[in-house]
């Protein structure tokens, strides 16, 4: 019986000791000065670095325009103010580097994976700020307006020019009397920043 029992736990012991042996990477972490939650695994046998940043968004938020989410997190990649489409793409595949977006239910991301060498990953990195400053200038406009958007796009897509036109205008006639709109007329005259409530 003892021997039996010394077995089991040596048995046990070699379950413990080889679960400790492959166990996960040792995640760091800690929160930035402004307020986002940073996680962080360090590979140096791995010459890359992946960076994801997540926000407080997704297909939830939608309301009734469903599809707001997937097409602001899809409109990131596509040119910044000094970079149209392409070039933004070009300079994105001379590094190697892979720039990702998505929005799930309740969160939107962006994501880079690209190599550690500073003339990989430095050009990488002012792209994926490029996109997200995109985002966050999105995230400054009135809910209603993005919404309406996403809306006049999915409807005039198969309307001739002019009817394409009139449904527009109806658009922003129907944004025009939201609370957004008041505010961002106050906000102008003001000289404020706006601050939008989605109504």
């Amino acid at each position: 019986m003892i021997a039996r029992i010394n077995r089991f736990l040596f048995v046990l012991g070699s379950l413990v000791l080889s679960v400790d042996s492959i166990a996960g990477p040792s995640i760091e972490s800690w929160t930035t000065d402004a307020g986002a939650r940073v996680l962080y695994v360090q590979a140096p046998e791995i010459p890359m670095f992946d960076v994801r940043v997540t926000f407080a968004a997704g297909s939830a938020r939608d309301g009734e325009q469903k599809g707001v989410a997937n097409i602001t997190s899809a409109l990131l990649t596509q040119g910044t103010d000094e970079l149209d489409a392409n070039a933004f793409s070009d300079q994105l595949g001379a590094t190697g580097a892979k720039l990702s977006t998505g929005a799930r239910r309740d969160m939107a991301y962006l994501g880079l994976r690209t190599m550690a060498q500073e003339e990989y990953s430095v050009p990488a990195l002012a792209l994926m700020e490029a996109a997200m400053a995109i985002a966050r200038e999105i995230a400054a406009k009135s809910p209603v307006a993005t919404k309406l958007a996403k809306h006049a796009l999915n409807q005039i897509e198969e309307m001739t020019l002019r009817d394409g036109y009139r449904f527009e205008q109806t658009m922003t006639g129907q944004l025009g009397q939201s609370e957004d709109s008041k505010e961002a007329m106050r906000a102008f005259v003001e000289k404020r920043e706006p601050v939008f409530k989605g109504r």
